[in-house]
């Protein structure tokens, strides 16, 4: 018996309870690990798992990083707006996008050993706190409200 595509993206990362879970496109579970401890190996898990130019989805939920993600190839990730958060690791970023050693490499994304076409949208990242050092449990009250952009209304209109 073949399995049926679920999901348009290469894998797809959210939070059911105390857990937090990467699916991949036929959803069958890539990683999974307790939230606010386990929260960035299961989206690196998600992100490497992703082929060269896939979309990784994250849904809403604050994800507290223990380290940050290392985004290695071509790709999209993509969250669901202000109510995907993520805090960075203390002291550090929440993605990084460099080239490893399993780097795929292929035109035209790599064009002279340098990494292009990495995509990251539609999410927050909070570096506004001190970081995953000091943060509240995950997904409580405290650490799932999300700031008001400022008004954009003292720009002129062209």
């Amino acid at each position: 018996m073949s399995k049926v595509l679920r999901r348009e993206c290469s894998a797809l990362v959210y939070i059911e309870g105390e857990a937090v879970v990467a699916e991949d496109s036929l959803g069958d579970v890539i990683s999974s690990g307790q939230v606010g401890s386990d929260d960035a190996a299961v989206i690196q898990a998600a992100i490497d798992s992703a082929h060269p130019s896939g979309e990784v989805r994250i849904s809403r939920g604050t994800y507290c990083l223990e380290k940050s993600i290392v985004i290695a190839n071509a790709g999209t990730i993509t969250g669901e707006g202000r109510g995907t958060v993520i805090v960075p690791p203390a002291g550090d970023y929440a993605f990084k996008v460099m080239t490893t050693d399993d780097t795929e490499t292929f035109r035209p994304y790599q064009p002279g050993g340098r990494l292009y076409a990495v995509i990251v949208r539609g999410l927050a990242i909070d570096g506004t706190t001190a970081g995953a050092a000091r943060r509240p449990k995950a997904n409580s009250p405290a650490n799932t409200k999300t700031r008001q952009l400022p008004s954009t209304s003292h720009f002129k209109k062209a």
